[in-house]
């Protein structure tokens, strides 16, 4: 059975907060979709949690992985919907009309081969609930859009390739970029559609792991650099900008 879209949670020790995100998945009043868990072979009570959630719709599996491209990826190889989206455990949907109003907005623009971004709000952590807006301008500096707000028509990953397993953070905005030189559309809407835990790794405010971030971050700059002049841009801006964040961490 084909469906309008696949929603996929990769997922790795995750019993605090998947059963939320599998409620807030579950009583959408848009029933067009298939949710897709893939597991890295959880030893908590994961598995028992999405075995107690008995759905049709709902498929999963569990097996090690090679991080979390390489789950992501396979959930698109499971993955039957016309449409993906990709959301993580510890994440959920505000409300049973979500996909619904985000699926009007999709529709409206009836185009194919294309990435819709969508606002998230972030919540978790120490900090008080914030609204990431998307900033496809932006696409050039930093990722414009929150990974769990990027809804992806499938022909795009049959058009640009899967996610690089090398990337074990930013490889949402390597995709981003790659797609982007292979002429896929990006598109904007104003519907929230997820509410993004900031606890995860891309978030997390330990050095070691922004700076993997920052470096993945430059590794993309430098590869997609079409000039001499555009190369030379980056060294200079990441030359800059890594000691800039190094200071700003060291005070929080």
């Amino acid at each position: 059975m084909n469906f309008k879209l696949s929603i996929i949670t990769v997922c790795l020790n995750a019993e605090k907060h998947l059963c939320r995100c599998i409620e807030s998945i579950k009583t959408q009043s848009f029933d067009d979709l298939e949710h897709l868990i893939v597991d890295g072979g959880s030893t908590d009570n994961t598995i028992e949690i999405i075995q107690s959630h008995k759905h049709p719709k709902l498929k999963w599996i569990s097996k090690k992985d090679d991080g979390i491209a390489d789950a992501m990826n396979k959930g698109i190889q499971m993955a039957s919907g016309e449409w993906l989206l990709f959301i993580n455990s510890d994440d959920y949907l505000p409300n049973p009309s979500t996909l619904k109003i985000a699926f009007q907005d999709i529709e409206k623009k009836g185009a194919q081969n294309c990435i819709w971004l969508f606002p998230v709000i972030l919540t978790g952590g120490n900090r008080p609930e914030q609204l990431i807006t998307v900033k496809i301008s932006r696409l050039w500096r930093k990722i414009p859009a929150c990974h769990q707000g990027m809804v992806f028509h499938r022909s795009v990953f049959q058009k640009s390739g899967n996610y690089d397993s090398r990337f074990k953070i930013c490889m949402d905005y390597e995709f981003l970029m790659r797609a982007s030189k292979n002429d896929v559309s990006i598109y904007s809407a104003d519907t929230v559609i997820c509410n993004f835990d900031n606890s995860g790794i891309s978030s997390s405010r330990i050095w070691n792991n922004e700076k993997l971030r920052l470096e993945e971050e430059r590794q993309v700059h430098l590869y997609y650099s079409e000039t001499a002049i555009c190369k030379w841009f980056y060294k200079v801006y990441w030359a800059l900008y890594f000691p800039y964040r190094r200071i700003l961490n060291l005070f929080h």
